[in-house]
């Protein structure tokens, strides 16, 4: 992560500007994993928004599966911005959903932690549904940063 030293203000707040236009586009207006609205963190290596709850969770995970930021108050890093944009929950669930059932419900933002916490483990730990959907030009810098993240094993190691 930068250092505040490193990001001028006004990189600052255009990272800021980036983030809360992207959370206004379809599917970001919602958390990918419990679907509780309005959310302002991200996981910036797995490349969807999420709650302030479910960033709680996913740091239980660990970092090895997911690295949590807030959209407004931490610092991003252009290329963790980029890849936020080009992913993002839409494109998101082609990859991390893509085997779940159509008659699944995720859990809600009323449920209890411990099932959010069960759910996001089957998800990213077990990758129970995790699938790679078709590649279109606009896919292609996700699908290199999954590609070097497979062959290092850091994130789909076994």
């Amino acid at each position: 992560m930068a250092s505040i030293g490193t990001q001028s203000k006004e990189q600052q707040a255009a990272n800021r500007k980036i983030l809360a236009q992207l959370l206004k586009k379809p599917g970001n207006d919602e958390c990918f994993d419990c679907t509780s609205k309005g959310p302002t963190w991200a996981s910036i290596n797995l490349g969807v928004f999420i709650c302030i709850r479910c960033a709680g969770l996913h740091r239980q995970l660990g970092v090895h599966i997911s690295q949590v930021r807030s959209t407004t108050m931490d610092l991003w890093q252009p290329n963790q911005i980029a890849f936020i944009s080009k992913m993002g929950n839409t494109l998101g669930k082609k990859y991390y959903e893509t085997t779940l059932p159509a008659d699944y419900g995720k859990p809600s933002a009323t449920e209890d932690d411990e099932i959010v916490l069960r759910w996001l483990r089957v998800k990213y730990e077990q990758k129970k549904y995790f699938g790679k959907p078709s590649a279109t030009e606009d896919d292609e810098i996700v699908l290199r940063w999954l590609r070097v993240k497979y062959e290092q094993k850091k994130y789909f190691g076994k």
